[in-house]
């Protein structure tokens, strides 16, 4: 390990000390609301429920939900793996499934900045640095205050780079939410990584079956019940282009989708092209995923991984480069947090804004402080060496 001077790490461990404090109290207020009855309101445990009572909940939720039995904000509009995954979790009553799902949430996150500091190659103290600095952000408070799965995915994001030789499951079961899955599919396509390409269509593949053999009715239909949720219960976005057309051009929001898509094929082999090391490549994937497909403020816990970008020995050398993240991480994490319909509307022009200037910061050809070989250990598990 490098030598470190005094100073830095004297600089290092007043930067610790100044963001323990707000990172607790974050902290304490998202377990807080974790545990209240009236919150958890995103935790898919009625989804879950319903499934192991042998219904189907995207069909309940289609048909109104004449039961009520789909509680708070918990709509079904997952990928059939996520639902066969919480299966024991839909067996216990609400309050404990919550609970539980709490203490998962946090040990997600703490698995995840520790992913980040073997992918990144952080010291000790800058990934306590980094983990401090999402245990402080508001999209962390929210997703586990909200019972939310964003921490689930970005854990599985990283394996999937941390851990390439079994990338394929990791990143199959991450396509859960399938909002992230369009990019992350063409990336490794570029790549030619057709095995991990392969291995990630099980899970999904056999989750349907599971859930279509217990619940029944029309394979196909059940299929697509995900997507026919997703059409009528998914909010607008924080930062995306899926929204910014919602926006703007109102008749042509049932083609944002489809140009999307096509944007992340194209993001995706700019981003194969371009990269320098695979942290270059994972943080461009989470930025340009999150700027092309609606996402909730929860989503954007994935912003720590170009945190941690800047934090490693490869963050770009450019000062504007490293002022648009921070500006783009400071606002995406407090500025959502300010209420009425004006100041959301101006914090998602400013978020959007600040978003596509680091997604052409991300894909511009720039060499880094210390750039690390390609993803050889990738192209290593697609020749089979």
């Amino acid at each position: 390990m490098r030598s470190i001077s005094i100073s830095k790490w004297s600089n290092l461990h007043w930067a610790n000390l100044i963001l323990l404090f707000p990172s607790l109290v974050s902290l304490t207020a998202g377990i807080h609301n974790g545990l209240k009855r009236s919150r958890s309101q995103d935790y898919q445990w009625s989804g879950a429920h319903l499934f192991s009572l042998h219904y189907d909940p995207y069909l309940v939720y289609l048909l109104k939900d004449p039961g009520h039995q789909i509680l708070k904000s918990q709509v079904p509009n997952y990928l059939q793996e996520l639902y066969v995954l919480l299966w024991p979790m839909g067996m216990l009553n609400e309050h404990t499934a919550a609970a539980l799902w709490l203490g998962f949430n946090l040990l997600f996150a703490v698995v995840s900045v520790l992913l980040l500091g073997h992918i990144f190659k952080l010291t000790q103290g800058k990934t306590l640095s980094l983990g401090l600095l999402l245990a402080t952000s508001t999209p962390f408070r929210i997703a586990i205050g909200n019972g939310q799965q964003s921490l689930l995915l970005l854990m599985l994001l990283l394996l999937v780079f941390a851990a390439p030789a079994r990338g394929g499951w990791t990143l199959g079961l991450s396509y859960f939410k399938y909002s992230f899955a369009p990019i992350l599919f063409f990336y490794f396509a570029c790549k030619k990584a057709y095995r991990i390409l392969l291995l990630s269509l099980v899970l999904p593949i056999a989750g349907w079956l599971i859930f279509w053999i217990r619940v029944g009715g029309s394979p196909l239909r059940t299929a697509l019940e995900p997507v026919l949720v997703g059409r009528i219960g998914v909010s607008p976005g924080t930062a995306d282009l899926c929204t910014l057309m919602m926006l703007v051009a109102p008749r042509w929001v049932p083609f944002s989708l489809l140009l999307a898509v096509a944007l992340s094929a194209l993001l995706a082999y700019a981003i194969h092209r371009r990269e320098h090391s695979r942290s270059q490549a994972v943080s461009g994937l989470a930025i340009c995923s999150l700027f092309l497909f609606p996402h909730l403020i929860y989503d954007f816990v994935l912003l720590v991984i170009p945190a941690a970008l800047l934090l490693s020995d490869e963050r770009p050398k450019r000062l504007p480069s490293i002022a648009s993240i921070l500006s783009l991480i400071v606002l995406v994490y407090l500025m959502p947090s300010l209420g009425g319909h004006v100041a959301a509307l101006i914090c998602f022009w400013i978020n959007f804004t600040l978003l596509l200037v680091l997604c052409i910061s991300v894909l511009s050809p720039r060499k880094l402080s210390h750039a690390q070989p390609s993803i050889s250990s990738i192209k290593a598990v697609r020749t089979g060496n």
